[in-house]
């Protein structure tokens, strides 16, 4: 579950409140990319080409740029990541004779009943003990030493562990008093006096604050810190974990909110593993309560917390506050972190805001001045991660050459390497930036350079550049194929791109990424794909001898389309011949069209009808109306809101075959199958009407009323006129509801 998040404006401190914001609000020029709480935009990744990682600092990597709150929730929720302090003292504890997975085991994983027994084998060694206990180097270790003492510790947390939550937070309380808490509340207190090892005491201690506070005994578990925590000299992580806890003491009571916020900042900076949790709870929301916690602070590194920590809320003025920290401290680590996250925000807003790379010198708001500062006076630790934002700065604004110059300021000999990573990355950025042609040398250079990388963003930003190049150059088959893939096409055809796409496939010499670009289509067979995708279209346009040439010398195999294709269907059903046993190709369609056509204009009017018919059947199940419209297309949109032209329709060839079937029907006394082709002939109507009139930004086609207008129900109207005694009429009327209607 998400947390809610203290929330800060520099200087007026308003309140506000965690609510969702979409992408779209996000995409309007001043809106603070920062307050799109809880986005989900995971694309965003593909414009970030200054990596975070160079800061070195991988404990604050939950709060490099994000959308979201964290840009790494697993960081929290990890029980490594939670455990990783304690376990760490253990180890020294133990002299490094135990392996972290035995201590965790044992301190973590281990139940009271296992401690107990090791207790009771340091009492009578003659006692059985678990062949798991046998082999765990840290009981190995306590058995050594006849560490009853640290066994009898283990055996008092297990026993308070039931009364408290492993993730330790501090905003948790449970709602009623259990005796058999404040009784362990009472022995930890009881048992710090008589214990002598710091370590222990120091545990103690912490067990019996976390438990007061979870019980709601404030004030006790704020006396407990004073009390036993304060007076010991260490810098152990435990320290600030009971810390953590008096500060959520003193802010559940309600005893002064400046104090709270100024131990969680504390906390933020002294403990890795609840850094994000005092994150959470740190909160100030005026301008007094901050003067206050400024002026608890004991030293500027402290106070360079507190501007970092209100740097990174939301809407406040991040430059400002690195200003506020460099002057305080100018080797603190926090300026990394928040350089990282002001390039990556730059990147997000420029890719999302289409901008030209010479707006950035515009929009960044001196924090280029200040990075050069920062550069020139070199009182920074980390002098590569600088000198690489200030090179990259350039290069944003469009001076490329000004960016290659600053990138060259670091020898290659202090070079690490993620910082030869970052450079090359640049430079192969600044390289597609000056491309202004490409040739196949070129392109395969760049290709093969970006490639090795394996950066998904300059990956992207590569595919880009060669689009706009090869759209500029008049390549069009290169262009769609950088930007899209085979479905695309398939959704939205182009008879001409088609061409051009074979055409491509044709092309005898190709680089590394036209074959790349062709396998989008299909990995072995691309031209036959598209020659598929072509015959398809000229199937859709009846021009069947062209059609049926292309598919009878097609080796690519495609989907058949289940079903009999001149079956009836009154009502219009799509999935209605899933696993049907028959199947037909479009080469058979094809061969079958033409022989119907061929029987239609057979002076044996009863052939001719029934041919007629067939071919009505034909062209209306093979629409987007129809149970075989994988004929006609490969895609067919769920709901009618979301038909385009680009989807078959057309219902004009079913309704010509159908009127002239019901003519050729009359014309023979058949009514039957005169009132049925009438019939079919009223849903192409009907199709027609729904597609013309149905306004374009219904939600569904429903929100048109049927229209029973005579201009409207033209074959409805002969139906029902000249076939009203037939069965086909009245089993019609009880199945279709619009004829029911039409008829009352």
């Amino acid at each position: 579950m998400k947390k809610t998040l203290p929330a800060m404006r520099l200087k007026t401190f308003k309140k506000w409140s965690i609510t969702f914001v979409s992408l779209f609000l996000c995409m309007y020029p001043y809106q603070d990319l920062e307050s799109c709480a809880d986005g989900d935009w995971d694309g965003w990744t593909l414009s970030r080409f200054f990596n975070p990682e160079l800061t070195n600092q991988p404990f604050f990597e939950p709060l490099y740029f994000s959308f979201d709150r964290l840009y790494d929730d697993s960081w929290e929720e990890s029980p490594a990541f939670r455990r990783s302090e304690n376990l760490a003292e253990w180890t020294t504890f133990t002299e490094n004779k135990a392996k972290t997975n035995d201590i965790e085991n044992l301190v973590y994983k281990a139940s009271r009943k296992e401690i107990q027994a090791i207790k009771t084998y340091l009492s009578n060694p003659a006692t059985p003990l678990s062949a798991t206990l046998q082999n765990n180097s840290m009981v190995k270790y306590l058995i050594q030493k006849k560490d009853a003492a640290t066994v009898d510790y283990l055996i008092f947390a297990k026993t308070c562990e039931p009364f408290a939550l492993e993730g330790d937070d501090w905003t948790v309380e449970t709602k009623q008093v259990n005796p058999q808490i404040i009784k362990l509340i009472s022995k930890a207190e009881q048992t710090y006096q008589t214990e002598q090892n710091p370590f222990l005491k120091l545990r103690y201690a912490y067990q019996g604050i976390r438990l007061a506070h979870y019980v709601r005994s404030y004030a006790k578990a704020i006396s407990l810190y004073d009390k036993l925590v304060a007076p010991l000299n260490t810098e152990s992580p435990i320290k600030y974990w009971a810390l953590g806890h008096k500060a959520g003491a003193i802010r559940r009571s309600g005893q002064n909110n400046a104090l709270a916020a100024y131990l969680f900042s504390v906390v933020f900076d002294k403990s890795e593993s609840k850094r994000i949790n005092s994150y959470y709870s740190f909160s100030i929301t005026n301008d007094a309560d901050w003067q206050k916690v400024l002026s608890m602070c004991k030293s500027n590194h402290e106070k360079a917390t507190l501007h970092f920590l209100r740097a990174i809320q939301p809407d406040n003025l991040k430059l400002e506050e690195m200003k506020n920290i460099y002057i305080l401290d100018p080797t603190s680590e926090y300026l990394d972190i928040l350089l990282v996250r002001e390039i990556n925000k730059y990147e997000v807003k420029k890719s999302m805001k289409s901008e030209d790379l010479n707006t950035f010198e515009k929009g960044s708001a001196g924090l280029k001045a200040f990075i050069f500062k920062v550069v020139s006076e070199g009182k920074n630790k980390n002098k590569a991660l600088w000198t690489l934002a200030l090179g990259y700065t350039d290069y944003l604004a469009g001076n490329v050459a000004e960016a290659r110059k600053t990138f060259a300021q670091l020898p290659a000999s202090s070079q690490t390497k993620e910082v030869k990573q970052q450079i090359e990355t640049f430079e192969l950025m600044i390289q597609l930036a000056e491309l202004q042609k490409i040739d196949a040398a070129s392109e395969e250079r760049l290709y093969q350079a970006i490639k090795k990388t394996k950066s998904e963003p300059l990956q992207s930003l590569m595919v880009g550049v060669f689009a706009r190049l090869y759209k500029k150059q008049g390549e069009s088959a290169k262009e769609f194929l950088s930007t899209n893939d085979i479905y695309s096409l398939r959704t939205s055809p182009n008879a001409q791109l088609i061409e051009q796409l074979i055409a491509f496939t044709d092309k005898a010499s190709k680089t590394t990424y036209e074959k790349e670009l062709l396998a989008k289509i299909d990995k072995t067979t691309p031209k036959d794909v598209l020659l598929e995708m072509k015959a398809t279209f000229l199937l859709r346009a009846d021009k069947l001898d062209e059609a049926e040439q292309i598919f009878s010398k097609l080796t690519y195999k495609y989907e058949d389309i289940e079903g009999i294709p001149t079956q009836d269907q009154l009502k219009d059903c799509h999935e209605c011949v899933e696993g049907s046993s028959e199947h037909f190709s479009k080469l058979e369609l094809i061969q079958q069209i033409k022989a119907l056509k061929k029987q239609a204009a057979d002076t044996d009017k009863a052939k001719a009808l029934d041919a007629t018919y067939k071919l009505g059947a034909i062209y209306y199940n093979t629409t987007y109306f129809g149970f075989a419209w994988r004929a006609m297309d490969y895609y067919r949109p769920y709901g009618f809101s979301s038909v385009s032209a680009d989807d078959y329709t057309d219902c004009s060839r079913a309704l010509e075959y159908y009127t002239k079937a019901a003519e050729l029907a009359k014309q023979a006394g058949n009514k039957e199958i005169a009132a049925k082709s009438l019939f079919m002939a009223a849903k192409c109507e009907q199709n027609n009407y729904y597609l013309l009139k149905a306004p374009k930004n219904d939600s569904y086609y429903e929100g048109l009323p049927p229209s029973y207008a005579p201009a409207d129900r033209k074959y409805f109207t002969q139906l029902k006129q000249q076939y009203a005694t037939t069965q086909f009429y009245s089993k019609a009327r009880q199945e279709c509801f619009y004829l029911n209607q039409f008829t009352r």
